[in-house]
């Protein structure tokens, strides 16, 4: 018997040691996709190469590659791309193809491409034809994210580049004749310095940056400003200034620039993030609360962020992101009219009396935050059947123990009882 108890206690644990990996196997970090190649070219140009730094102007139509790989020996599963095309770069929905197959959709939105086997890579192409909102730089950031990988950010930054080279001939009459003189006018960048500005929602725990974040009263918001030199020259004194709106509430001490610990002026005044040297970049980071929602009326509202840049040797240029504050209404309870006919009997003359109860009984409607709580029992079940299985199991066994354990004694107690008789 106490070789049984022993093979009870060494199975249990043996069980919890080879099952609790299962537990926790959604949260394990399985696989590695990568972005292998991010580039953008001008067909406006004719540009036969992709490149991280592309020029354009009002009016041009620019082709976008992206091809990401699955580096590891494991499966990625539900594989994701997201590619955030600022204001000025409507995406033609037309153009997106997947390793040469055209497919719809929206691509800022994210594009789901399914499971990646092992060494296995995809090729993603789409278009955007620059527009007149294209205020003369954007950082356009490429992610790709999924169930058991995570991966770094990827930019191509676009600046505007003036007018397109021209040629103007000029005629001037003299007593020999006319003559020609031809001049060529160079386009030449219109701003050193790129600034991009986007945000995600910490307390949904949003993974990605974007332009526009959805959000509720209360939610914590990180913002990301990125500062750029989109030229071989340095960009001296970089200055940045952000606003808020009023119902963003700027969460002090919160300022950081590239990860290190910045001042407050980045709301209050004017902050100063230094010398920006050719083709480099710099972050700086803040967050702001939502306000409650008694500040806030019942249709959903976007709250504006606008981020102001300048520097020695570059003029003032501005970009924006928002926030877009739904608000979750209560809903309004019209009592019912409850009226009950009561008929009283006396002696042979019969008169009804009309009641109407003061306590109305209004049975709520279910919200579906309570009916996830009430029913985990059942999400348990429907999401990992084999690991409750596994559980029921070791706590069959357990219970099993505690039996024999009180038969056991009670045998004990008999025999010790016979032999004393």
């Amino acid at each position: 018997m106490k070789k049984l108890y022993f093979s009870l206690i060494l199975g249990s644990f043996l069980g919890l040691a080879i099952f609790s990996p299962f537990l926790s196997a959604s949260a394990v970090i399985s696989s590695a996709v990568d972005i292998q190649r991010y580039g953008a070219r001008n067909i406006s140009k004719s540009e036969s190469v992709y490149s991280q730094n592309v020029t354009a102007i009002e009016g041009d139509e620019l082709e976008f590659s992206v091809n990401i790989k699955n580096t590891s020996s494991n499966q990625a599963n539900r594989t994701v791309l997201y590619v955030y095309l600022p204001v000025g770069f409507p995406l033609d929905s037309n153009s997106i193809s997947v390793n040469g197959v055209r497919t719809g959709g929206n691509i800022s939105n994210g594009l789901f491409l399914g499971n990646i086997e092992p060494n296995f890579q995809k090729d993603i192409v789409f278009r955007t034809r620059v527009n007149s909102q294209f205020n003369g730089y954007a950082g356009i950031q490429a992610q790709v994210v999924g169930e058991n990988f995570s991966s770094d950010n990827k930019y191509v930054s676009v600046t505007k580049n003036g007018s397109d080279n021209n040629t103007t001939v000029s005629q001037t009459i003299s007593a020999t004749g006319p003559t020609y003189t031809t001049t060529t006018n160079t386009a030449t960048p219109s701003n050193l310095l790129g600034v991009s500005v986007l945000g995600k929602n910490l307390t949904k725990q949003d993974v990605n940056w974007q332009k526009t974040v959805k959000a509720e009263p209360g939610d914590l918001i990180q913002f990301s400003i990125m500062l750029t030199a989109n030229t071989g020259t340095t960009v001296k004194n970089v200055y940045v200034k952000d606003t808020l709106d009023n119902f963003l509430d700027f969460v002090s001490g919160s300022v950081k620039l590239n990860d290190d610990p910045a001042s407050d002026n980045l709301i209050s005044g004017q902050f100063l993030a230094g010398d920006i040297t050719a083709s480099a970049l710099k972050f700086v980071k803040f967050q702001s609360h939502v306000r409650s929602a008694s500040q806030f009326g019942k249709e959903t509202i976007v709250l504006s962020n606008m981020v102001q840049a300048w520097a020695e040797n570059n003029t003032l240029i501005t970009d924006t992101s928002s926030v877009s504050v739904a608000v979750k209404q209560a809903e309004e309870k019209k009592p019912t009219t409850a009226v009950s006919t009561v008929k009283k009997t006396t002696g042979s003359i019969v008169t009804a009396a009309t009641v109407t109860p003061k306590t109305q009984l209004v049975v709520p409607k279910e919200k579906p935050k309570a009916t996830h709580a009430n029913s985990f029992l059942i999400g348990t079940i429907g999401f990992d059947s084999f690991c409750l299985l596994i559980i029921l199991i070791l706590l069959a066994l357990v219970v099993f123990l505690l039996i024999a354990l009180r038969r056991e004694k009670k045998k004990n107690k008999e025999s010790a009882s016979n032999q004393h008789n």
